[in-house]
């Protein structure tokens, strides 16, 4: 009797061990969002709101902000430049669209989510850039994918963020991804495609 206590207290640290390396990988794992196939934390979403299909792709992270959050964010979407709008129907990209068409002007379309960590991201660099003496010319537009169903469904956006840059009303250019990069390089590709062709 006494020889099994003593070998019980001798594997007690394995067992304490493996416990521990357990609890451990399983709190990781919710942490991580893996476990289950969740993600870290809720997604705001409308409950009739279209689900882009590669939505988890597109994002960093989903988290949770709060419905004071979420407003100013799509407040300050159409504020920081004069030459930034926010879109939100089909009938506002077609005004925007010929307002456009008749100054020879280049906008740019940015499909966004305020819950998107990577659209956020994004959305700032645009409005940085559209306060840029080289970028003055050309017109912004925002659109909130959660606010702007119609629109979103009629574009055929399906991955968030999706950038489209139109010269008048000829689609020129539509991608996705929060590249800042490659969002300069193609708007001062069309610039100069522009300006070459004067």
């Amino acid at each position: 009797l006494f020889r099994g206590h003593c070998l019980a207290i001798a594997m007690a640290p394995r067992r304490v061990f493996r416990v521990l390396w357990a609890l451990f990988f399983v709190l990781s794992a919710l942490n991580a969002g893996q476990l289950f196939s969740m993600p870290a934390s809720g997604a705001i979403r409308s409950p009739n709101s279209p689900v882009p299909r590669n939505a988890m792709k597109t994002l960093d992270r989903v988290t949770e902000i709060s419905p004071a959050d979420e407003e100013r964010l799509r407040v300050n979407a159409a504020l920081p430049a004069s030459n930034v709008v926010a879109l939100r129907s089909p009938e506002d990209l077609a005004e925007v669209l010929e307002r456009v068409s008749k100054t020879g002007q280049l906008l740019v379309v940015d499909y966004y989510a305020p819950w998107c960590r990577a659209c956020q991201k994004l959305l700032r660099y645009m409005h940085k850039v559209a306060k840029e003496p080289i970028f003055r010319a050309v017109e912004f537009a925002s659109v909130d994918f959660d606010r702007s169903e119609e629109l979103v469904q009629s574009r055929n956006v399906d991955q968030l963020p999706t950038m489209e840059i139109y010269k008048g009303e000829e689609l020129k250019q539509r991608w996705s991804g929060a590249n800042t990069k490659k969002f300069r390089e193609r708007l001062e590709s069309e610039i100069n495609v522009d300006s070459d062709s004067k």
